[in-house]
Formats: C-alpha cells, structure tokens, sequence
C-alpha cells in the first residue's frame, strides 16, 4: 500500500519518458496505448494491488470508490479521472487516464500526471471538466483514509474586481505555472472567459480553459468588445443540457438567464428560444 503523496512523486519522477518500460513490464513488448498500463507501473511499483490494466475502463471498473462525472466538486489529489474524447458518457469503454495532482473547484480545472499524451510522453497536463470531453473520477485505496467529502460550496462569490471583465485581454505579470515558468512562454496574451471576485479564468483563444489567477498577477492590454446577444432555437430533442455542453457552459445558468424554474428547464420545447448569453 500506499500514500496519495507516494503515488503522485512516483508518477511525477517519470515525467518526460515515453511508453517503453511501461509496455515492456505489462506486454513485453511496444504497444500504441500505454496510458493505464503507465498507471498501472505506478500503482504496482508501491504494492497497491486494487487495479491492473492496459484499458482504462477495466482500471474504472476496478476501482470500487467512484468519486462522479462531469464535476469535480468531491475531487482530491490522488484520484484517478478517466476521459472520453468524444464526450461519450459510457464508461465501458474510455479513452485515456491520468491522475490529479491539483484541483480548482471555483472553476473546474485541474492538473494531471498522463501517460501516453502530447507525442506519447508522460507529461504534467492542465485539463477542465468544461472542456468538450467526457469526465468521471475514481479513488483507489490509499494507506490513508478517504477523506470525507468537502463541505458545501459558499455563497456566491463577490462581484468582479474594478477593471476587469469577460472577454478583457491581459497578460500574466509573474510565474505562475506549476513548474515555475511564466505563461507568457505558452501564450503571449489571454482573454479571461470568466471572473469570479479577485479570480480569472484565462484562455489563450477564448475557449479553452488554461489557467485561473489572481487579478491582482494580469495586467489588461485590451478591453472586452460589447457583448453581443447569443441565442439558440430549440429542436426535437434537444435538453438544456446538451445546449449548455455545446456552448460550454451549465444549464444552471442558462436556466437563470432565461429565468427558467427547474421544472421548466426539463420542459423545453421545440421552436423555443433559448439565450445563451
């Protein structure tokens, strides 16, 4: 057995290699898809033996304690999540597995340690549960006890900090990643997708979610255009749900932007109208 610290430093002390060892210890030979076997080496190399797999859903199946999907409210350090490419919702078969290092809840990012990604390396990832692919979240059994899950979350938080808004484009002003290196070697400049108090989620193309800071470490270099009214005309079909997936957002707000109840929220009907934003 083992502790969630043991299992990430072990993961984290292979970043950079590519698939070899790993397919030579589980196949004895290459394999294309080493993603679970990578954390497989991981698992068994500190005597954990509740899984061991070459496929990710076989590793989900095997992990008894599910932690959710599409959310990472009751998500900690040390949990397995496991994708879908496509979106798709079975977990009988998925696409990729990684294991969480750090975790945002205020804005559904969180960073992971994969095998088998960005050129079939192992490598330190930053990923979103709002990202346009399927998520679901598993914890295997740790020396430690699972921690309960955390307490409800807060009250809304206040309004924007003075000076920025949705859309603004700024530039990091310190070093912000994880290993140390500022932003600004990624991206030269960003455009914050959503604020929350003294909090920015930037993206560096205004859909995909790369980092949240602190206001007070981006400088503005450019001002939000407008807004312009987005809308949306419901087909047979269709669910708020998969209107808000489709333009990456929650069907909570956009239940609340169309002050609808929850109840008709479930009841949206063809040759409605929906606002997006």
């Amino acid at each position: 057995m083992a502790t969630v610290e043991q299992y990430i430093a072990r993961a984290a002390a292979q970043i950079g290699n590519n698939g070899t060892q790993y397919n030579m210890w589980y196949w004895g030979y290459i394999q294309p898809a080493w993603c679970a076997a990578f954390q497989s080496w991981v698992a068994a190399g500190l005597g954990m033996t509740e899984f061991k797999s070459a496929a990710c859903s076989t590793i989900y199946a095997q992990v008894k304690h599910k932690v959710g999907t599409r959310s990472v409210a009751n998500v900690q350090r040390g949990d397995l999540v496991f994708f879908n490419w496509d979106n798709r919702s079975d977990t009988s078969w998925m696409d990729h597995i990684g294991v969480v290092e750090w975790v945002d809840r205020n804005t559904g990012v969180f960073g992971t340690i994969e095998g088998n990604t960005d050129g079939g390396l192992c490598l330190r990832k930053t990923r979103t549960i709002y990202g346009g692919y399927f998520t679901c979240f598993a914890r295997p059994v740790y020396d430690e006890p699972t921690p309960p899950p955390p307490p409800p979350a807060p009250e809304p938080p206040a309004p924007p900090t003075e000076g920025f808004a949705v859309g603004d484009i700024v530039v990091p002003t310190r070093l912000v990643n994880y290993n140390g290196y500022p932003l600004t070697q990624y991206h030269p400049q960003y455009r914050i997708t959503e604020i929350n108090a003294d909090r920015a989620v930037l993206s560096p193309d205004g859909t995909r979610i790369w980092a949240a800071m602190n206001t007070a470490d981006i400088r503005k270099v450019g001002s939000a255009p407008e807004p312009e009214a987005v809308t949306y005309t419901v087909v047979k079909g269709d669910t708020l749900w998969d209107i808000a997936n489709k333009y990456n957002t929650t069907w909570q707000k956009l239940a609340e932007l169309n002050g609808l109840s929850e109840d008709q929220a479930r009841k949206i009907y063809p040759g409605q109208v929906i606002r997006i934003k």
